[in-house]
């Protein structure tokens, strides 16, 4: 009996840390994609990092400015324990 309730557990770390790898994998497709946009958007090839958080586009004419999203910090998981790690991200 122990040993299935083991083993059951050892299948539920098994299923988060699956879980924690897909999430890892879509957050950094969206560090990329976002890096593309920014590049394609304002034609350079410089990172996301210390950018201002207003940018200012003209359209013929036209002045827009749109502030930026804050950025978040994202805790990258280190494999000890899947509650803390989810709590830090909530």
């Amino acid at each position: 009996m122990a040993n299935e309730k083991i083993e059951r557990l050892e299948h539920r770390l098994d299923t988060f840390q699956d879980l924690i790898d897909q999430m890892q994998k879509f957050m950094d497709q969206l560090k990329l994609r976002a890096s593309r946009m920014h590049r394609e958007t304002h034609g350079t090839d410089d990172d996301l990092e210390g950018e201002s958080s207003h940018h200012t586009h003209f359209h013929g004419n036209h002045q827009h400015s749109h502030p930026q999203p804050p950025k978040l910090d994202m805790y990258k998981f280190n494999d000890s324990n899947p509650a803390v790690w989810v709590a830090k991200m909530e």
